[in-house]
């Protein structure tokens, strides 16, 4: 449905700004929407807190992909198409929703356009990455279209031995069946492995240095 008939308060934060401002997790984004801040929990991946309540239930296109408590990595940007975020008690709709609110990351689709994109982004610390994103009109008549996104991350953080290494791959692939109908297959494939951050300073006077 159109987001203005939808009987719901919804935000998009779209690519394109994920892009402007360099977010290298969905929240780094999200939060220039209010009423949303960072969690407590400063190691908990996506955990955000939205009206004063804390919410860890995942989703992506509108998928659950965690338990209502749990938690996973910090979603990477890179096939993400557009955050939409539900504010209120309306997110209690939402199998597993938060009073507070919500978060629904919709991944990239195909698109009827060939195009093609490549950015190599350097950081000092955690934003070092090389990412493409390309799409091909396999057939103008039968309305069908492929598309690849693929990155790969390898950073350190500004703490000692703290670091943050992956890549990502997610192929799809849509067909028109009729004007009103639409079947888009998507598949995404991560591997993420980063430290634990932020680390406890050692005191070897107390007794202990290891």
């Amino acid at each position: 449905m159109a987001i203005e008939d939808i009987p719901q308060t919804v935000s998009i934060v779209t690519s394109d700004f994920i892009k402007d401002t360099m977010s290298q997790r969905m929240l780094d984004a999200a939060k220039y929407v209010t009423p949303v801040v960072e969690s407590t929990l400063p190691v908990g991946g996506d955990r955000y807190t939205i009206r004063g309540f804390q919410v860890s239930h995942e989703f992506i296109d509108g998928m659950v992909i965690s338990g209502e408590d749990g938690y996973s990595m910090s979603i990477a940007p890179y096939n993400i198409d557009r955050i939409e975020i539900i504010k209120g008690p309306n997110a209690i709709l939402v199998p597993g929703g938060a009073p507070g609110g919500q978060f629904n990351p919709i991944t990239k689709s195909p698109i009827m356009k060939d195009q093609t994109s490549f950015t190599i982004d350097f950081a000092q610390y955690l934003g070092n990455a090389v990412s493409t994103d390309t799409n091909r009109v396999v057939s103008l008549d039968k309305g069908i279209a492929v598309r690849l996104v693929a990155a790969i991350w390898d950073s350190t953080g500004f703490f000692k031995n703290s670091f943050r290494r992956g890549f990502e791959i997610a192929p799809s692939i849509s067909w028109q069946l009729s004007p009103t109908s639409k079947l888009t297959v998507k598949g995404e494939f991560v591997q993420n492995r980063e430290s634990q951050t932020p680390n406890l300073p050692l005191d070897p006077s107390v007794g202990s240095d290891d």
